[in-house]
């Protein structure tokens, strides 16, 4: 709280009372919803890239899916989802969910055979995702240096 817990002028109770003895500016110079597009058109790209990689793999289930209590199990590649979480309106958070047996197969264990045996790992997630993050990466950086150089108001002609 700093300044505030100690000022009854503008702290009571545990609220927050009055006007803030300095004036808060709440410029923001770089266009949160355009950031956000860049994301959003970037997740699909990368979505459907690791659906064709869980599609090769040659192993897997031969049905749709498995019973389990309580819920059912997909194929990997049906069952690869994305979300996304949002802090004062900007993206902060991606996330691809998928079935826990993408993790099997793509460290190459399973049931009865552990890590370093004769069965291969079939990396289909982190090469995606090293493919791509550099392009999201670079996309938002152009961005918000644009954005800081309109900050500044500089004129480069």
């Amino acid at each position: 709280m700093g300044i505030f817990s100690n000022n009854p002028e503008y702290f009571r109770g545990g609220s927050f009372v009055g006007r803030a003895p300095v004036p808060l500016q709440t410029t923001v110079y770089y266009n949160v919803e355009e950031q956000n597009e860049i994301v959003q058109q970037w997740i699909p790209k990368v979505r459907t890239q690791l659906k064709a990689n869980a599609r090769q793999f040659p192993d897997g289930k031969e049905k749709s899916f498995v019973q389990r209590p309580g819920r059912t199990e997909k194929k990997l590649h049906k069952s690869i989802t994305s979300r996304t979480r949002k802090e004062f309106g900007e993206i902060y958070s991606i996330t691809f969910q998928f079935e826990r047996h993408g993790v099997f197969v793509h460290k190459g264990v399973s049931r009865g055979h552990g890590v370093g045996n004769e069965r291969t790992a079939f990396e289909w997630f982190n090469p995606v995702l090293e493919k791509h993050i550099p392009e999201l990466a670079n996309r938002i950086a152009e961005h918000n240096a644009n954005a800081a150089v309109n900050a500044t108001r500089m004129k480069i002609n």
